[in-house]
């Protein structure tokens, strides 16, 4: 039995974008005792597709000025 997913990390942390910019965002998913859990996909969408546009590989482009976060909390990228 596989442990469940209990934080995921997205890396960078933190991201300012010209626009026209792009930016490489990778999860890590880790179970409960803090390790990494290998094979778990995650999909990336944008609420805010006037600011940022994702790719289905987490490569956010920055179309226009403005902030977005992830829903997780733990990425931010600024477009500027």
């Amino acid at each position: 039995m596989s442990s469940p997913v209990t934080t995921i990390g997205i890396t960078p942390a933190t991201a300012e974008l010209q626009v026209n910019g792009t930016a490489q965002l990778v999860a890590e998913a880790r179970d409960q005792n803090g390790n990494v859990m290998p094979g778990t996909t995650f999909s990336w969408q944008s609420a805010n597709t006037g600011v940022a546009t994702v790719s289905a590989s987490g490569v956010v482009s920055a179309v226009a000025a403005g902030a977005i976060a992830s829903r997780n909390g733990r990425a931010t990228d600024t477009p500027r």
